[in-house]
C-alpha cells in the first residue's frame, strides 16, 4: 500500500513498523542529518529494506509514492525508478539521511523481511527548515515605540505544520542559540497549502521595550520534527523614555564664578533602557535654556509650569522661539544609580532689563535626554527638571 501524497503517517497505512524520525543540524548549520527509526519486526531474524527518496523541493505534494510492493521494484530502485531513489537492505532498524537540504522533504519506506519474504511497506516523510534569513524589520510607531518585528524567508511545504516560538534576551545579548528556541513562547502554527510558499514577512508582536527578540520554527508531521532554525540576531526594540533628569542645585546664585548644572539620570534596576550613558550611541542629551518668566511684571503665562508640558513635547525635538539650544560642552559619567549629565552654564547673567528680556535676567537650564539603540533608532524624549541661573539684583 502506498501513502497518500498529502500526508506523512507513521506507519503508512497498512505497515507496522511505526516509523518516527527526527533531525539535527550539521556542524556549520547549512544541512542536517534526518534519522528515521522503527520498531523492531516480531521475528528477531528479520532484515529491514528501506527505499529513500532523493530531496523533494516541492515536499509531499510532489506525488511522490513508495515503490510498489514487488521485489523487482525495490531490488533495481538504485538504477530504474524514476524518482532515483537509494535502495539498502541489513538488520539496523534505522535510517539516516546525513546531508539533507534545508527547505525539502525525504520520503523513506522501510519493510522487514524474513526468509526472503518481504512484510509490508511503512513509511514517513521527513522535512527540513530553511534558515530564517537575516533580514529583520522593526515596526517602529510615532510614539517611539516597536510594535512588530518581522522576519523575511522562512520556508513552508505542503504536508506538513510548522511550530513557531518567540525568543528573547537582553540587548547586550549578540546571538542567540538552539537552546533559547526550547524555552522560548510558542507562537500560532503555520501550514502551507501551496508548494515552496516562503513568507516575505512574518510579524511577532506583543513586545517589551529594550529587548533583543527572534523567531525560530521548524518542520514537523505526526512521525516526527526537525531542528530548530532561527535568526541568531534577532533585534532589539526601542528603549522607553529615561528617567527624567534630576538636578542637585535647583538654584546658580549670581556671581562672576562659572558654574556647572548636573542632572542625574537614575537608571539602575530599569530594564527598558541602557544602563551606560557614558557613551554617545546610548543616549542622546541636549540642553536648552531660555528665559525665567519676567520678575517685574509678575507674568506667570510663561511660568515653569505652564511651559514645561511644551518644553517635553515640543522644544526638546527641536528648539524654537525663546528656548534656545545650547551648544556648550556636555560631558557625562557613569554613576552607582545611572549615570550624571554635567553642563556649563558660566557666569552670572545680565541684569533683567524690559528691553532684553530674552537676554538678560534670571535663566531656566534643562537637560532633554533619550536612549536610542543602534542603526539611529531612538526611544522618546524625557527632560529634567529646571536649573536657574540667578542674574545680577536689577538697578533701579
Amino acid at each position: 500500500t502506498t501513502p497518500p501524497t498529502s500526508g506523512g503517517g507513521t506507519s503508512g497505512g497498512s505497515g507496522d513498523l511505526n516509523v518516527t524520525w527526527e533531525s539535527t543540524l550539521n556542524d556549520g548549520a547549512t544541512t542536517h542529518t534526518i534519522t528515521w527509526y522503527w520498531d523492531q519486526a516480531d521475528d528477531r531474524t528479520a532484515t529491514y529494506e528501506r527505499w529513500a527518496s532523493p530531496a523533494r523541493p516541492a515536499g509531499v505534494d510532489s506525488n511522490l509514492q513508495c515503490p510498489p510492493a514487488d521485489d523487482a521494484v525495490w531490488a533495481n530502485a538504485n538504477e530504474n525508478s524514476p524518482e532515483d531513489g537509494t535502495r539498502t537492505i541489513d538488520t539496523d532498524t534505522r535510517h539516516q539521511q546525513t546531508s539533507a537540504a534545508p527547505a525539502n522533504a525525504y520520503l523513506l519506506c522501510v519493510r522487514a523481511v524474513v526468509d526472503e519474504k518481504p512484510g509490508p511497506t511503512s513509511y514517513a516523510w521527513a522535512g527540513t527548515p530553511m534558515g530564517i534569513s537575516e533580514t529583520v524589520t522593526a515596526v517602529d510607531n510615532e510614539r517611539h515605540q516597536t510594535t512588530a518585528i518581522t522576519f523575511a524567508g522562512i520556508h513552508l511545504d505542503p504536508g506538513f505544520s510548522y511550530a513557531f516560538r518567540r525568543i528573547e534576551t537582553s540587548p547586550t545579548d549578540l546571538t542567540f542559540a538552539a537552546p533559547d528556541c526550547d524555552s522560548g513562547t510558542a507562537l500560532p502554527d503555520e501550514t502551507s497549502d501551496v508548494a515552496n510558499l516562503t513568507l516575505g514577512s512574518y510579524r511577532i508582536t506583543g513586545l517589551r521595550s529594550y529587548t533583543r527578540y527572534s523567531v525560530c520554527y521548524r518542520v514537523e508531521n505526526s512521525a516526527g520534527a526537525s531542528a530548530w532554525a532561527f535568526n541568531d540576531d534577532g533585534l532589539v526594540t526601542l528603549p522607553s523614555a529615561p528617567p527624567a533628569p534630576s538636578a542637585e542645585d535647583a538654584t546658580i546664585e549670581h556671581d562672576k564664578t562659572s558654574r556647572d548644572a548636573v542632572w542625574n539620570v537614575a537608571t539602575s534596576g530599569r530594564a527598558g533602557v541602557p544602563r551606560d550613558g557614558e557613551e554617545d550611541d546610548n543616549y542622546t542629551v541636549r540642553v536648552l535654556s531660555m528665559p525665567t518668566r519676567n520678575p517685574l511684571t509678575a507674568d506667570t503665562s510663561d511660568s515653569d509650569t505652564a511651559r514645561a508640558p511644551d518644553i517635553a513635547l515640543q522644544h526638546c525635538q527641536t528648539p524654537h522661539g525663546d528656548h534656545t539650544d545650547e551648544t556648550g560642552t556636555i560631558t557625562r559619567s557613569n554613576t552607582q544609580s545611572g549615570f550624571s549629565i554635567t553642563f556649563g552654564v558660566g557666569n552670572a547673567q545680565e541684569a533683567f532689563d524690559e528691553n532684553s528680556p530674552l537676554t538678560t535676567g534670571d535663566r531656566d537650564y534643562r537637560v532633554c535626554v533619550r536612549a536610542e539603540v543602534p542603526t539611529d533608532r531612538l526611544g522618546p524624549w524625557t527632560i529634567g527638571s529646571r536649573v536657574v541661573k540667578k542674574a545680577n539684583p536689577p538697578t533701579s
